[in-house]
């Protein structure tokens, strides 16, 4: 009986190449199935638990988006501005809703099932 049989095709004709977090990157020669196997090492740099400001800083900003998309996105907003005329009495209720639940304080007391039934 083999230790490792392809889960796709059964073959036992298999190879595994080592991944840096030590698990292994096993391919099936037969079928070319490839998967991972073993436990994935955690990086001892990292923090196990992330903090709501490691994360917030892993957020993209402006600047992350293409001078063209954000120019694109200038011209539909100043499109969209002289087309409408007067503001939509539902956003303000919709902003201040959500601006507080995604604000930092809203963030940290906030759970999934607190957000789906916020005032």
């Amino acid at each position: 009986m083999p230790l490792i049989a392809c889960p796709k095709c059964n073959s036992e004709d298999i190879n595994g190449t080592p991944q840096a977090d030590s698990r292994l990157l096993i391919h099936c020669e037969d079928c070319g199935h490839e998967w991972l196997r073993g436990e994935a090492r955690r990086d001892p740099s990292r923090p196990a638990v992330q903090t709501i400001d490691s994360l917030h800083a892993g957020f993209p900003t402006t600047l992350d988006v293409r001078l063209d998309v954000r120019e694109r996105v200038a011209m539909l907003v100043s499109e969209f501005q002289t087309t409408q005329h007067g503001p939509v009495p539902e956003v303000e209720d919709y902003r201040a809703k959500y601006q507080e639940l995604f604000s930092r304080e809203g963030c940290r007391t906030r759970t999934p099932t607190t957000c789906s039934s916020s005032p």
